[in-house]
């Protein structure tokens, strides 16, 4: 009889039949879809959270509506910040783009469709209310203009100042930290500086954006500038400007050239006035260079046909005081009626002395010698409110054939 067979091996595990395992993929599937449906159709309020949660740790008061949520896209719409019954900016569109970067969405770019921002300038100072805590927070990192690629499409600003309301309207592309491009208008219709009134007041131009600075570069025209307390005019003025924002907004500097119709000042008119210079504007200031001409004076006594004066003035007290000093040279001067007469009746009362001859060389001196005359010297400048104060230490007339005829030493005049 043969040894006993070998114990038969286990039998094999039970496989699921074929439809057993189709009805497990199917239920897996349907769970799937279910928890990216109800993900999806929570994307609003995922996003409300996410969105609301950035308001408040900005410290921004706001609402809005979410038009459209997608992964790489999100629309929303009629934001306010600030108090809605008088808002800081009130933004109607806005379209928020994203582009994945190791797997994790960055944000690439927003859209501002018809934004209008409200701010104020008061003693020296630019604020946009709710703004300012992100606007010009003190953070880690580079400051000035942020890194964010922005398009700004019918862009609108309304800044009440001490000095009257001022409107501007831009739109342009790019990022803004290096790299916009854009045009911008700069209205004030009615604008009273420190005395000075200035009428229709308008600056439009290209602003670019570089190392976190903005730039304008445009013409700036007004149609007429009055200073009553200071005797000062001027009729069309054109100044076209090149001027640099600092990059917390706190200065403006930049150069300038100006050409002003029928200019006034103390004592003179002129039929126009030209020139270039550099300035800055910072803590409600300014600090100015300048090498102007003025053509056709008209001095009353006598006339010039062109005066040059090159030299620099700042402000104090927020435009209040102004000084300047710089050096003055003028050419063609001529006696008028005043200035003749004068020197005539100077001869008839100083007859019979030595003041009688002085003024009569001095007469015919001055009309042998107006074609071709010079005027050089210097002067300094003071004024606070309505006064002004002018003195030339030292000036000198010298006639065609460069001849001295006449020298002053610490004239005044106030």
């Amino acid at each position: 009889m043969s040894e006993p067979q070998a114990e038969a091996a286990e039998p094999e595990a039970e496989l699921p039949a074929p439809g057993r395992k189709r009805r497990w993929l199917l239920v897996l599937a349907g769970l799937l879809v279910l928890a990216l449906g109800s993900a999806w159709f929570a994307r609003e309020r995922i996003a409300n959270r996410i969105i609301a949660g950035q308001l408040e740790d900005l410290g921004l008061p706001g609402r809005y509506e979410i038009e459209s949520i997608g992964t790489q896209r999100q629309v929303l719409k009629n934001i306010v910040i600030g108090n809605p019954a008088r808002p800081d900016l009130v933004v109607p569109r806005a379209v928020v783009e994203f582009e994945p970067r190791l797997g994790v969405p960055t944000l690439n770019k927003v859209t501002l469709e018809g934004a209008r921002l409200f701010g104020s300038y008061r003693e020296g100072k630019l604020s946009f209310g709710a703004l300012d805590t992100v606007i010009f927070a003190k953070r880690e990192g580079p400051g000035g203009l942020p890194d964010l690629n922005l398009v700004l499409i019918d862009g609108r600003a309304r800044i009440d100042s001490d000095f009257g309301p001022i409107g501007a309207k831009a739109q342009g592309q790019g990022n803004l930290r290096s790299g916009f491009a854009g045009v911008m208008a700069v209205a004030g219709p009615k604008l009273d500086i420190s005395g000075c009134a200035a009428r229709n007041a308008l600056a439009f131009g290209k602003v670019t954006t570089a190392s976190a600075r903005a730039r304008f570069a445009g013409p700036l025209r007004i149609s007429g500038l009055s200073c009553p307390d200071r005797q000062i005019a001027l009729g069309q003025t054109t100044v076209q400007l090149d001027a640099l924002l600092g990059e917390a907004f706190e200065s403006i500097d930049g150069r300038y050239e100006l050409a002003a119709a029928r200019p006034v000042l103390p004592g003179l008119r002129a039929a126009g006035l030209n020139g270039d210079g550099d300035f800055t504007f910072k803590a409600g200031d300014l600090i100015a260079s300048h090498d102007l001409t003025a053509s056709g004076l008209d001095l009353g006594a006598a006339s010039l046909a062109s005066l040059r004066i090159d030299g620099a003035v700042r402000s104090r007290d927020r435009l209040t005081r102004f000084e300047g000093e710089g050096a003055i040279s003028g050419r063609e001067l001529r006696t008028g009626k005043g200035l003749g007469a004068a020197l005539a009746d100077l001869e008839q009362t100083g007859e019979g002395t030595l003041l009688a001859p002085l003024a009569q060389q001095l007469r015919r001196a001055l009309a042998r010698e107006e074609r071709g005359s010079e005027l050089g010297g210097r002067y300094s400048l003071r004024q606070t409110g309505g006064i002004t104060q002018i003195v030339v230490p030292v000036a000198e007339l010298t006639g065609g054939s460069g001849t001295r005829l006449v020298g002053l030493s610490r004239f005044g005049l106030s």
